[in-house]
């Protein structure tokens, strides 16, 4: 993990190993830890998952649409860090993230996005040439049984300048 002196922002470091990337980001963002955020892929396909416990219920039993937004809006930062070797130094920054829920959560989660190879292609000529680049992942939650709980788009950002990139995210 490396520490930047653009408002304490801390790097993590890119790995395709998932439990890695897991370990990372729960050492970064606690709130990973508090709701038992899994890292299952960070490759062609991006996945997390996300347990129903007492940390993540809401006052109906269910899980609270936070952790079910959190579950998915994490897989942008997963597109960059699975892929940091093909990418070089960037920092990645969620620019939003539309959710539209379609049931109620009863069980575990998994939300899955694909970030196939030419897209990646795609933001690395980007980054190279520019510096800069944004995409957008169509994601999917699902409940352990695959119902569809939940649909997203996630619009990210990837700059080489972190001082840049706070700037543009606070700018829109």
């Amino acid at each position: 993990m490396k520490q930047s002196r653009s408002h304490g922002a801390q790097q993590i470091l890119g790995s395709g190993d998932p439990k890695n990337l897991q370990a990372q980001l729960r050492k970064v963002l606690p709130i990973y830890s508090t709701i038992s955020l899994e890292v299952v892929s960070a490759d062609d396909i991006l996945e997390t998952k996300v347990p129903l416990s007492t940390n993540n219920m809401n006052h109906l039993g269910t899980m609270h649409a936070g952790i079910t937004w959190m579950a998915a809006e994490v897989l942008g930062g997963l597109a960059y860090l699975g892929h940091s070797q093909d990418f070089g130094q960037a920092w990645a920054a969620v620019k939003g993230v539309e959710i539209e829920f379609k049931r109620p959560v009863t069980s575990g989660i998994s939300a899955k996005a694909s970030f196939p190879p030419d897209e990646r292609r795609r933001v690395a000529f980007e980054l190279e040439e520019k510096s800069r680049s944004k995409f957008a992942l169509k994601i999917e939650v699902t409940d352990e049984e695959g119902n569809l709980c939940a649909v997203a788009t996630g619009n990210y950002v990837l700059r080489r300048n972190a001082a840049e990139l706070i700037q543009v995210v606070s700018d829109t």
